[in-house]
């Protein structure tokens, strides 16, 4: 699929109220069909109650070891194994980082390349089973799983039919499920549109076996000869956790359960939680957009995108499912630069209820959440990348 770079958009950090409108009413549970739907009109956590995350790093892997090892570039995912040692997905180097579990460098796997143990576009670390760790390179097409040492155990190319592929994620079982783009729906089409994304289970060895869903994938401005990311785009978010498959596509606040039968079982969402962009910021957005510099054969689709801002931004930027079953929603924050804002989860309870809402530090991109911590690429003012574990207290 080929992008139109220069039209990467500069969006503005905005003032936009991203609030549930509370009526001070409990949360109302219903059962339909077999599908459990929770609607919450407010936090249930009284003032106090709130869960919190230490602005002090537990760990700062730029902290702890100095060298090649303590700098980091493109991160893209880090996960914890159960022993408490860190592995990072470092793409611009192409490598998968092992570290102790006080952050001192262990060992790093990969480089740029074709072969066995390497990698053109390292995508995501996964805790697989045991101690093992599954690797995913999207540009490649292929599954790397390493054992406990960080050695390569075996690899597989993952074949499907058709599409892009986006992002892996490991199951109880052993086999996987693989998020990808119809960008096929693109042919023929203009303007702005939501990519159709088949949603795949695949074996062990990342043969595809079945379809588990088709969901709506992410925003695009679809152009001759190419396409571009449009301003206030939607995207599709998934997270799984034991035998549950957690989705949500971003145009109401709400998200969906799915068994691995592709089966829906639940829905939790906020009624009225408030979406809508003013208008000042929609010129805003606007003005900056055709304030860029572009090709001659470039502007008049810079010009179509910025007449057509939506009047509504995305529900949220971010889903994960933590090992209690909580599901954690990251509020909607523009995708580019940086900002001094304090992240902020949406926390709710396995049961689809409102808890309430997590403070973190800026800047802050929250990649998985333990019993009692918070691991993430962190940023600096110079944009400068580390990963950090935060402490998180219940």
């Amino acid at each position: 699929m080929r992008r139109a770079r220069a039209l990467a958009l500069v969006c503005l950090a905005t003032t936009l109220s991203c609030e549930a409108n509370g009526s001070g009413h409990s949360p109302t549970r219903w059962d339909s069909a077999g599908v459990q739907i929770t609607e919450s009109a407010q936090a249930v956590w009284a003032p106090g109650d709130e869960w919190r995350v230490a602005q002090t790093p537990l760990v700062d892997l730029a902290a702890t070891g100095s060298g090649g090892q303590s700098e980091f570039f493109r991160v893209r995912d880090a996960a914890r194994l159960s022993d408490g040692r860190l592995v990072v997905a470092n793409a611009g180097t192409n490598e998968v980082r092992l570290y102790g579990t006080d952050g001192g460098f262990l060992t790093s796997i990969g480089r740029t390349g074709q072969g066995p143990g390497e990698f053109e576009r390292l995508t995501s670390v996964h805790s697989y089973r045991g101690d093992s760790i599954a690797v995913f390179d999207y540009w490649a097409r292929r599954l790397t799983v390493l054992d406990s040492a960080g050695t390569v155990s075996r690899t597989a190319s993952v074949e499907v039919d058709g599409g892009a592929l986006r992002d892996i994620h490991p199951l109880p079982d052993g086999r996987f499920l693989l998020e990808t783009a119809a960008i096929a729906a693109m042919t023929g089409a203009k303007g702005r549109m939501r990519i159709p994304a088949p949603v795949l289970l695949l074996s062990a060895d990342g043969a595809e076996e079945d379809t588990l869903a088709v969901l709506r994938g992410f925003d695009t401005y679809v152009f001759e000869g190419g396409d571009a990311r449009p301003p206030l785009p939607q995207q599709l978010f998934i997270a799984t956790r034991g035998g549950a498959v957690y989705f949500g596509e971003g145009e109401e606040f709400e998200f969906r359960t799915l068994d691995l039968r592709g089966a829906l079982r639940a829905i939790g969402r906020l009624p009225g939680y408030r979406l809508a962009v003013p208008q000042v910021e929609r010129d805003s957005i606007r003005d900056a957009m055709l304030q860029q510099e572009l090709p001659a054969r470039l502007r008049p689709i810079m010009e179509a995108m910025a007449e057509a801002v939506p009047d509504r931004h995305a529900a949220y930027s971010g889903l994960t499912v933590d090992p209690t079953g909580h599901v954690w929603v990251q509020e909607y924050t523009p995708t580019v630069g940086l900002s001094e804002s304090p992240r902020r989860w949406l926390v709710f309870d396995p049961d689809g209820v409102w808890l309430g809402t997590v403070v973190g530090p800026p800047n802050f991109d929250l990649y998985e959440v333990g019993t009692d911590y918070l691991l993430g690429r962190a940023r600096d003012a110079l944009e400068v990348e580390t990963v950090q574990v935060l402490r998180l207290e219940r």
